[in-house]
């Protein structure tokens, strides 16, 4: 159990914790072996504490010196390079060395990465001689190692010099990696730089350019693009999304992307915008029969309260010879709520029966909040009933607070009672649940009843949630 606990912290990094595993150990009266060590080392390795790295080393060495290895170097090394101590990278380089194990590119990757982090670019160059000297041929993880010291000092200009460096495939794997690692650490300016430079694979040399540094730097691509839609920067999520098409992404990924955009466009209800995205993915797939696409394009318009867009978009999809399905009926009908349109709602809804959909539990709670946010309480009702007694709605969280917040706005007492009764159907109701019912007895004076809900909503599954529904001012002077 402690060895596998240490182990946990040596892969995370997390030197303090390994350490108190290994005193728990000890005062359990348990030994420590040469993996117990190792892990130790390497968690010291990982957080950069050389000093930690050595005495492990020397406990190692002191209870079981014929274990000591190539690793153990490699790990203090490793340790050095992090720290950016270029003297005890090479001092322990030197021990490597004299110990009569082999000296592979993880030990001069080390040694480079120190000079590197140490900002000694010329000595970093010196290594990598002496790396091709002793007939080791850089590979891509040489350039990564020693670019990502340079990144972390801030020397971008020479990391993009490293990773210059080596055939056409090791450059894109390189610069692609380093991009991805700078996206993952929050450092996207300093990716967006990396991935600007220059595309081998528009030249002549894209037969030499393997699929997998290709399918690497369409990753870095995706994960950028992510991250400005996360952030809200759809124009430069665009340009980042035209630069994957420039190096033929695969389409499946080619297609998430643009759909991911569409969905951050109608999320905003930013119809110009998804037109243009919609358009430059027509073009990328030299059209294309994709009914999800049509879809974001009437939600962007709905969410945006343009039916007209809506209706428009919807026609494209039937002229692209699209079968529509309820999910497309279900945003139209949305489309129409927001709009305004109570009656173009129900035409949608009839539509999308007589094309032989049956209506889901979306469809459903779309058309019993719709209602009731357009003041059709009958027909929200109506609605509700229906869909409380499909089999496929069940327990509705979102229809049953709509009942609820119909009838509590009555406020008579059979109301009242209706929405209480809708209320015990709730299996974990949440404050929007409670928030009417509460309110509506306020209103009435009766605190009594109102203090009831109250304290059935702190000691209900969900709790109190935040921004929970109010309570009338003369009840909170009553609790």
């Amino acid at each position: 159990m402690f060895l596998t606990s240490v182990q946990a912290c040596a892969n995370s990094g997390s030197h303090t914790k390994a350490q108190e595993f290994y005193v728990e150990m000890r005062r359990e009266g348990l030994s420590p072996n040469t993996r117990t060590f190792g892990k130790l080392m390497e968690a010291a390795a990982k957080a950069a504490s050389l000093k930690d790295a050595e005495r492990w080393f020397s406990e190692l060495k002191s209870k079981f010196p014929e274990e000591i290895g190539q690793i153990q170097y490699i790990m203090l090394i490793d340790a050095a390079a992090r720290e950016g101590d270029l003297i005890a990278a090479e001092k322990w380089f030197q021990h490597l060395n004299d110990s009569g194990n082999i000296l592979d590119r993880r030990a001069y990757h080390g040694v480079m990465s120190a000079a590197a982090k140490a900002g000694d670019m010329k000595t970093s160059k010196v290594w990598l001689q002496k790396m091709s000297s002793n007939n080791l041929t850089p590979s891509e993880m040489t350039f990564i190692a020693v670019a990502e010291a340079c990144v972390e000092e801030g020397n971008l200009d020479a990391a993009m010099t490293w990773l210059g460096q080596g055939d056409p495939s090791q450059r894109i794997m390189a610069t692609a990696q380093v991009a991805l690692n700078a996206i993952r650490s929050g450092r996207h300016a300093i990716a967006e730089e990396l991935l600007k430079t220059p595309r081998d694979d528009k030249d002549e040399s894209i037969k030499a350019i393997s699929q997998e540094a290709l399918t690497l730097r369409c990753l870095a691509l995706k994960e950028l693009v992510k991250l400005y839609l996360d952030l809200g920067h759809l124009e430069k999520a665009q340009d980042w999304l035209q630069a994957a098409e420039a190096i033929c992404c695969e389409k499946d990924i080619f297609r998430k992307m643009y759909l991911e955009m569409l969905k951050a466009c109608a999320s905003k209800g930013n119809l110009m915008k998804a037109e243009k995205i919609f358009l430059q993915a027509h073009k990328a797939f030299k059209g294309f029969q994709d009914l999800t696409f049509y879809t974001l394009m009437v939600d962007a318009a709905g969410k945006g309260k343009d039916l007209r867009a809506a209706e428009k978009w919807f026609e494209k999809a039937l002229d692209a010879g699209m079968e529509p399905d309820i999910v497309l009926f279900t945003s139209m009908v949305d489309a129409a709520f927001r709009s305004g349109d109570v009656r173009a709602a129900e035409y949608w809804q009839s539509r999308s029966s007589n094309a032989g959909c049956v209506a889901n539990k979306v469809m459903l709670s779309t058309l019993v909040k719709g209602c009731a946010q357009a003041g059709y309480k009958e027909k929200a009702l109506r609605w509700a009933t229906q869909a409380l007694e499909s089999l496929e709605a069940g327990d509705d969280l979102v229809i049953l607070n709509c009942i609820i917040d119909i009838h509590a706005k009555n406020a008579d007492p059979s109301s009242l009672k209706e929405a209480t009764l809708a209320l015990e159907k709730i299996r974990t109701p949440d404050e929007r649940s409670f928030g009417p019912i509460i309110n509506a007895y306020a209103e009435k004076g009766n605190y009594e009843e109102a203090l009831k809900y109250f304290r059935r909503q702190e000691g209900s599954p969900r709790g109190v949630m935040p921004n929970a529904c109010p309570l009338d001012s003369a009840v909170f002077l009553f609790i």
